[in-house]
C-alpha cells in the first residue's frame, strides 16, 4: 500500500504497474504469491487512492475534475494537485514531456492534456510564460 500511495501523488496508473511488475521481477525468489495477485491487490489500492483522492476534492477542484473526461486529463489533475501541495502556493512548471513520461502518453498528447488543463472554461492551471 505504501510504495502505491507513492506512485499515485508521482505517477499515472500505466506506469506505476510498471513499477509495480519490476519491483515484483527484482523480488520474485522473496515473496510466494503470483505475480497476478500483486496486480489485483495494486489495482485495488490504486481505485482506492483514486476514490479517497476524488472524495477529497474541494466542491471547486471538483467542478473542475468532472470537466475531464479521459483517464489522462484526469490523471493529470490529480498529479498536479499532488505536485501544488508540495510548493505550498509557489508556481511550478508542468512540463510536456515529464507529464509525457509520468502519464504514459506522447508528448502531443501531453500538450493536449495541458491544453485541456488551461482552457479558460476549466482553468485548472494557469500558463504562464518562462524566461528561456
Amino acid at each position: 500500500m505504501k510504495l502505491v500511495g507513492e506512485l499515485f501523488h508521482k505517477f499515472g496508473r500505466e506506469l506505476s504497474e510498471q513499477v509495480v511488475r519490476q519491483h515484483y521481477e527484482l523480488n520474485e525468489k522473496k515473496v510466494s504469491t503470483p505475480l497476478k495477485e500483486h496486480l489485483r491487490e495494486f489495482a485495488g489500492a490504486w481505485d482506492s487512492f483514486l476514490s479517497n483522492a476524488i472524495k477529497s476534492l474541494s466542491a471547486s477542484e471538483r467542478r473542475i475534475f468532472d470537466q475531464f473526461n479521459t483517464g489522462p486529463q484526469q490523471e493529470a489533475f490529480t498529479l498536479i494537485r499532488s505536485f501544488a501541495s508540495l510548493a505550498q502556493g509557489n508556481d511550478f512548471p508542468v512540463a510536456q514531456l515529464s507529464l509525457a513520461d509520468r502519464l504514459s502518453i506522447t508528448q502531443p498528447g501531453a500538450r493536449c492534456v495541458i491544453s485541456k488543463l488551461v482552457h479558460p472554461r476549466v482553468r485548472a492551471i494557469e500558463k504562464r510564460w518562462m524566461p528561456a
